[in-house]
């Protein structure tokens, strides 16, 4: 039965509702970054191999990784029938196709029954500098549209069918936590204030066209999203909003942290004096004192113990003493080895436990 929690009683157009077609959309964008998390990227590379997901990226990234493929999802009624959705894109006109393609913004009318690349291209100059232009910057998949749908249809069947299919029973403990945890404050909050919790302080868009409000809200929690909070798609009455089911807050708190740390390290490296004063202490660990700092780098010791109190600030040396009065010093080994792979996960907004393995090992894969 689908997990879906309504509260018509006191927002009549609210709904929180799980979807395993966003879902599994969202985990095919996943699969299209270079730092897909291993608890996507596995399965797929042990059930279809690793060339699936070079199929992926090659279909995703002009479309800014996939986002834009939403659009189909939030046409379709029934988020359940995976299988349905799949018929459904098939048999639609391929003006229907290219227009959720291109993020229902242009005027349909305008689109002719078979819409060419000269037709798009212009379409998309149009728009100018905004940001919807930029996503569609490579447009050799409108060179042969049918075949394009085809090999879309036969990644997404593919994809569902042989991997994601069988993840939804584990995903849905997920879907389920979080539709509990927001929606039983929904009343409380209308939907506005939800609207605020989800994503940030984003405002509600306008609807889209401008004379129809919206008569439906849709909140579909996401166990799959990493690197966003929330995206939005709205138009003709019916807003969804897609956000990160992870415990946002804490997720964001998380990510906050290891910037802040990545940049307490790196402020604390920009120091030449800093520099030698730790290759000091690493040749000669819980030997070297501030005094002995002093006379090998020619400083007063107010000076080096400036530099200290920075270094270890930043977590990178540690303090020894037996009697309180004599210090000597030791390098914290796991904060200088974990700095590259802190910086890359900052880099490309994910954690340091999300990062693939294959991610890590690029340059000695490109030495070999």
């Amino acid at each position: 039965m689908p997990v879906q929690q309504s509260f018509q009683s006191v927002e009549a157009m609210a709904v929180f509702a799980a979807s395993p077609l966003h879902e599994m959309l969202v985990s095919l964008q996943q699969l299209s970054m270079p730092w897909c998390p291993p608890n996507i990227h596995e399965p797929v590379k042990n059930q279809l191999g690793s060339s699936f997901r070079e199929q992926v990226e090659a279909l995703y990234k002009p479309f800014n990784h996939g986002v834009i493929f939403t659009e189909f999802a939030c046409a379709w009624e029934d988020y359940h029938d995976v299988s349905g959705f799949l018929s459904w894109v098939k048999a639609m006109p391929l003006r229907d196709f290219v227009w959720y393609l291109l993020g229902s913004l242009p005027e349909y009318s305008k689109l002719s029954s078979e819409p060419h690349i000269q037709e798009i291209a212009k379409i998309i100059e149009e728009w100018g500098d905004c940001h919807d232009a930029r996503w569609y910057m490579d447009l050799r998949w409108a060179e042969n549209i049918p075949q394009f749908r085809l090999d879309l249809l036969d990644l997404w069947t593919t994809y569902w069918e042989q991997v994601f299919s069988q993840e939804i029973p584990a995903l849905k403990q997920s879907w389920e936590g979080s539709i509990r945890e927001n929606g039983n404050d929904l009343s409380r909050l209308g939907i506005e204030g939800m609207y605020k919790r989800l994503c940030g302080d984003k405002p509600i868009p306008d609807p889209l066209p401008h004379w129809q409000p919206f008569k439906r809200v849709e909140f579909i929690p996401s166990s799959r999203m990493q690197s966003c909070r929330s995206v939005t798609f709205y138009r003709d009455g019916k807003m969804v909003v897609l956000y990160n089911g992870n415990r946002v807050e804490e997720s964001l708190k998380a990510r906050r942290e290891l910037k802040e740390g990545v940049l307490e390290v790196f402020k604390a490296l920009g120091d030449d004096k800093r520099l030698r004063m730790l290759k000091y202490i690493a040749l000669n660990e819980q030997v070297v004192n501030g005094k002995w700092l002093a006379q090998r780098l020619g400083l007063c010791s107010s000076v080096v113990s400036r530099h200290l109190s920075r270094l270890k600030a930043a977590g990178l040396i540690q303090e020894h003493t037996k009697d309180n009065r004599n210090y000597t010093y030791s390098l914290v080994r796991e904060r200088i080895t974990s700095l590259g792979q802190n910086l890359v996960a900052y880099i490309l907004d994910t954690t340091p436990e999300q990062l693939p393995q294959e991610f890590l090992s690029v340059r000695k894969q490109r030495k070999s």
